[in-house]
């Protein structure tokens, strides 16, 4: 049942009342039900208290310790889906990698940035860019983990832009970016993509953001495959608000936010001292007080221990929190309660982190303090998806105040805990540990407060109580269980007597739980008033105790089990009763225990709420042991169809792996002993078996047994091909290696081509590529082999390594066999044109019009029949195409060889004998490490030609050795610049000036940058220079990218070649520093060579609208003194008639 609904059941005064309440029958509706939640629903509570309670009131639902990880049992096998609750805990493989490609608008001028990037605790750094805020990398790492899946899912991605950070100084933080892995897994092929990752200051929430970093991120599981996502025009990936690196549906403009876990108090904690060390602590103090000193733990997106170090920052804090680790952090946990089972907090931790928060789950845990190792008690995840909700009516992650219940290892107070994985939450826990009364609130802060505590450090305040009826009425209630048969006991235990328990909670635990009596039987001397709440007893005749009442019993007597040769079943038919007084309606789940006098307990727990799934109590009835009950429904697994996707672009995954006919079966060690139980598959194969196997009726059909060359002998394997030794060419193509796990420490490898088929093998160690992981080989291989003897193909790649031996990088293997005899024809690929010449010369020894008469032939097809007009007739169908082929001195001559390739591309179409033939291609296989089953090293672009000895002998083979790049010369004369920011004062006039000089170099080759001279006292933000650079470089046209060669440093053995998109970086600086002098012309001092350039840049922009003004105020006195002047003369001619 799931613990994720606590529900309460108010018991009548009828003990039998409860129990028949538990067995009531199942309609037909819900019996069909197989995917229903295992919860107890209000309606169906209530219906049946009032038909078998004899007036039970209604029960009451206490909805508030729905915990956030466990999800609803369902009986219905459905499809996989990506859980971050804890998981069996056992450990898997897992790989993390990362490329960061480069930053943009970084926020600072002149800096010298490194990417620092964190999985977990583990720290890889990139190389340092000089003097650039949009460095470009390019670099790749690779992060391996072997941890439980809930672990692994749990671990932060932290990426980190430092500025100046070498040996002698640790750098400043610019801006980091933070996820947690299981949000990478979630993606669609488990995978962001050239994606842009906002940087912000985690020290300061008012600032904006510091600038934007590109990279790819996949997170990668045993049989998980990474699929490189299409590339998208480089255009579209410079839009960088439409590709951030974030989940669909998280908005790009993320708020600060305040997370408060509040804890409140908890109960039921077991002890945590061994009964030596008990014994020990009270021959001291004299008495046996509690033995348990509990503090919780809280960690959320990274932050645990008071503070969340950043990579500049974390030896500062080591030293400021004093000790590491979840022992001796003085903040993220609360206060340590000594010697306490039922310890009060009434405290709260508050974590500062953006909102929507890219981790999911908060952990909360109890700690038993130790001044030697502290140890976890139970642990308890919140998934922050399961207490919200979006859209118009949603909310913030609210949860609580609410009850929730730990389950971990048994009580069982060893020395040792071997389970102790189990409180630690790895695993579904088997007993009950404690539970804890906690709460979750969400705050958003508004950034623009000046009052507000910008600090992200974690922090624990004092918390309100919480109310005493925040989780519901104290109850009464009757646990009642019955054991009725075990069988498959564990043979290690032998004839040793065993006995049963049965607790819920605390309550029937003899070791350190609460087993009082507490229902009681009245007798008033025979006159019929007894009450009717009996307990039933287990099958030894336990006597009562005085004055009637009843002794609560949780444990069977010890019995011994019967051995037989099969199984080893155990006492049956024993019932046990645990009456509990005043239960919280957070009903802690039921827990069945078996033990032995000498081993150690077994244990199962069942979850608290659920729907009652047993069959009625009336049916068949045995004389000695009462109703015999059949297994109920769901116990057993539902059989489910699933479907398993593999790698689209190997070869064998298009062709349903060439098993046409020919299929291989795998030869299975079988289990001995206990270690055997946990092996996969694969450790268990000693052998392969290659086959076919059919079952069919005789006779034969007339259609099958009338057919041409029908031999009795095969029955239904007509045509196959005989296995008899035959000798092949194999021409191994290898073009190039992706996405390599790095070999060496640098973060780099040195891979080289080793190829095996039977006794050939084939090391290429000469030609080994330096420090790569994306390798271009560009080399064929010619191997003789027979099969089938010589038909397993292995292809790996290596790291050269100068000193000690060479290490394996990943292998993939090709069946040959498969391929050979195939129907798809996987020998030699179909070409989509057939050429005599030039580089796409016809590779297959037999022509197109040969392999279509042999087809046909051995599918008894009828043709192929050639004909005028460019057709050809196979079977019923009729295709067309030219008839005409060019020689290499441009003659056409008449052919049907274009028309034959037309049939063969269609080769499909034909009724009954046609099949899809394999199309001349390039597959793209994984690369595999035995020591890291299931994880991907890297993926190898191949593909594999086969020529049987007997045919004619094909051609040489294709050159695909790798394209040189041509050398090229980029020229950029740079004329002026204009509306420079003008930052300094100028001593003379004190007017804003600048000193303006221009940078440029090609995207990657920032140490290669080249300055104009420096444009002195600029007044205008204008600059002028008529300087010419000059780039020399190698470009590789197909590609569209710079090839640079060149060494990492004097250590390096030899040169190491990157490729880089082809772009030019221009920007304008103003000198601020000493600048390597050059040969600046006289020009520049402005001031005392064009002194009336000074004059006019005073006059246009400072004096400019003054001027204006007296010029149209001149204007308008020299109209006004003309008027005067001119109007008594007019005046007078007038007077005159002049």
């Amino acid at each position: 049942m799931s613990s994720k609904q606590e529900v309460e059941v108010r018991a009548g005064k009828g003990v039998f009342s409860a129990m028949k309440l538990g067995k009531t029958r199942p309609s037909k509706d819900e019996q069909r039900k197989q995917d229903d939640p295992a919860v107890l629903e209000t309606e169906d509570l209530d219906r049946k208290a009032m038909r078998y309670g004899a007036g039970l009131e209604p029960d009451t639902i206490s909805l508030a310790s729905v915990t956030a990880v466990t999800t609803n049992v369902s009986n219905k096998r459905s499809k996989p889906d990506i859980r971050m609750e804890p998981s069996a805990g056992r450990p898997m493989d897992y790989q993390v990698s990362i490329t960061i490609i480069e930053a943009r608008q970084l926020l600072g001028l002149n800096m010298d940035p490194v990417v620092c990037v964190e999985v977990g605790e583990e720290k890889k750094y990139t190389s340092m860019k000089e003097s650039t805020n949009c460095p470009y990398y390019n670099e790749y790492f690779v992060f391996d983990f072997h941890v439980p899946p809930d672990v692994m899912f749990d671990k932060i991605i932290k990426l980190s832009v430092i500025h100046s950070k070498n040996l002698l100084r640790s750098g400043t933080l610019v801006g980091s970016f933070k996820m947690d892995v299981g949000t990478v897994y979630t993606q669609p092929e488990h995978q962001f993509y050239h994606k842009w990752a906002i940087l912000s200051d985690p020290e300061d929430l008012t600032a904006s953001l510091k600038g934007y970093l590109k990279c790819d991120i996949a997170v990668v599981g045993k049989g998980d495959n990474i699929k490189t996502p299409h590339k998208a025009n480089e255009t579209d990936e410079d839009d960088i608000e439409g590709n951030l690196l974030l989940p669909d549906g998280v908005p790009p403009e993320r708020q600060w936010a305040r997370f408060y876990v509040k804890i409140y108090r908890a109960e039921g904690l077991p002890r945590m001292n061994t009964s030596i060390m008990a014994n020990v602590k009270k021959a001291f103090i004299g008495e046996n007080k509690d033995l348990v000193d509990p503090y919780v733990q809280v960690a959320f997106a990274g932050q645990k221990d008071g503070f969340e170090s950043t990579p500049v920052e974390e030896e500062d804090s080591l030293l400021r929190r004093g000790r590491n680790g979840w022992n001796g952090a003085a903040q993220g946990k609360t206060s340590i309660q000594k010697s306490c089972y039922e310890p009060l907090w009434n405290e709260q931790i508050i974590f500062t982190e953006m909102f929507p928060p890219l981790c999911r789950r908060i952990k909360v845990q109890i700690r038993d303090s130790d001044k030697v190792n502290d140890v976890a008690i139970g642990t308890h995840f919140i998934d922050l998806r399961k207490v919200s909700n979006e859209g118009d009516k949603g909310f913030l992650p609210t949860f609580g105040p609410a009850w929730v219940n730990m389950y971990g290892s048994t009580r069982n107070y060893t020395l040792m805990d071997e389970h102790q994985e189990l409180n630690e939450g790895l695993g579904e826990g088997v007993s009950f540990r404690a539970r804890l009364l906690l709460g979750l609130a969400v705050e958003i802060l508004d950034t623009t407060n000046p009052e507000i505590n910008s600090s992200t450090e974690v922090q624990v305040e004092q918390a309100t109580a919480a109310a005493d009826n925040c989780s519901g009425k104290m109850e009464e209630f009757f646990l009642f269980g019955a054991f009725l048969e075990a069988t498959m006991i564990d043979r290690k235990i032998g004839d040793k007597p065993i006995h049963f328990e049965v607790t819920i909670g605390n309550y029937g635990n003899q070791v350190d739980g609460s087993s009082k009596p507490l229902l009681r039987r009245k007798k008033e001397g025979g006159d019929g008033d007894e009450e009717e709440s009996e307990l039933l007893q287990n099958s030894s005749e336990d006597e009562g105790g005085e004055d009637g009442e009843l002794v609560s019993v949780s444990s069977s007597q010890p019995m011994k089990p019967l051995v037989t040769d099969r199984v080893l079943p155990a006492p049956s038919n024993l019932a046990l009763g645990i009456p509990r007084d005043g239960m919280h309606p957070s009903i802690p789940g039921l827990a069945l225990g078996m033990a032995s006098e000498e081993l150690e307990p077994l244990f199962c727990s069942i979850g608290p709420g659920g729907k009652s799934d047993l069959p009625p109590i009336d049916g068949p009835t045995d004389m000695d042991r009462g109703p015999i009950l059949p297994v109920p429904l769901g116990i057993r697994p539902v059989l489910s169809r699933y479907r398993v996707e593999v790698y689209n672009k190997e070869l064998e995954s298009e062709f349903d792996n060439f098993e046409d006919w020919l299929h291989t079966f795998n030869l299975l060690r079988g289990k001995i002993g206990d270690n055997d139980d946990n092996a996969t598959e694969e450790e268990r194969i000693v052998g392969r078996f290659k086959g076919s196997m059919c079952v069919y009726k005789v006779p034969l059909p007339d259609d099958i047994t009338k057919e041409a060359g029908y031999d009795p002998t095969f029955g239904m394997f007509q045509g196959i091909p005989s296995n008899d030794p035959i000798n092949v060419l194999v021409r191994v193509y290898i073009v190039r290696a992706t996405d390599l796990h790095p070999a060496d420490i640098n973060g780099k490898a040195d891979p080289y081509i080793a190829i095996k088929l039977g006794k050939t093998d084939i090391k290429d160690k000469e030609n080994y590529i330096s420090k790569q992981l994306n390798p271009v080989f560009g080399k064929s291989f010619d191997i003789e082999a027979t099969f089938p003897m010589e038909s397993m193909l292995t292809v790996a790649v290596y790291d050269w390594d100068l000193v000690g031996t060479d290490d394996l990088i990943g292998e993939t293997k090709i069946d040959l066999e498969n391929r050979f005899y195939s129907k798809h024809r996987a020998t030699c690929g179909v070409s989509q044109t057939y050429s005599i010449h030039g580089y796409n010369t016809w590779r297959d020894p037999m022509k197109p019009s040969q392999i279509l008469s042999k087809l046909c032939k051995e599918g008894k097809v009828d043709g192929p029949h050639f004909g005028p007009g460019g057709r050809v007739k196979v079977a019923n169908r009729v295709f067309t195409g030219p008839t005409e082929i060019e020689d290499e001195n441009g003659q056409k001559k008449p052919t049907d060889e274009h028309l034959a390739l037309a049939v063969l591309r269609h080769w499909e179409d034909i009724p009954r004998a046609g099949c899809h033939l394999v199309p001349e291609h390039v597959e793209t296989r994984p690369l595999l490490n035995p020591d890291k089953p299931g994880i991907e090293q890297g993926r190898l672009e191949m593909w594999v030609d086969m020529f049987p000895m007997d045919m004619p002998a094909p051609g040489p083979a294709i050159d695909i050795s790798p394209r040189k790049p041509k050398k090229y010369e980029l020229r950029v004369i740079v004329w002026n610049t204009d509306e420079v920011v003008l930052e300094d004062d100028d001593y003379f006039t004190g007017e804003k000036s600048s000193d303006i000089f221009v940078r440029g170099w090609l995207k990657g080759q920032q140490e290669d940058k080249q300055d104009t001279d420096v444009h002195y006292h600029s007044l205008t933000g204008e600059g002028n220079f008529n300087w010419r650079y000059i780039f020399p470089f190698d470009y590789l046209m197909a590609e569209e990218k710079i090839v640079i060669s060149k060494k990492e440093s004097m250590f390096s053995w030899d040169e190491t070649e990157y490729k880089i998109p082809a772009r030019l970086t221009l920007q304008s600086w103003i000198n601020n520093e000493c600048l390597v002098p050059y040969s600046r012309p006289d020009t520049s001092f402005i001031w005392f060579l064009n002194p009336l350039k000074s004059i006019k840049y005073l006059i246009c922009t400072r004096y400019k609208w003054l001027i204006i003004k007296i010029v149209l105020a001149l204007l308008l006195l020299i109209m006004v003194a003309l008027f005067l002047y001119s109007m008594p003369g007019y005046m007078v001619k007038k007077l005159l008639g002049a």
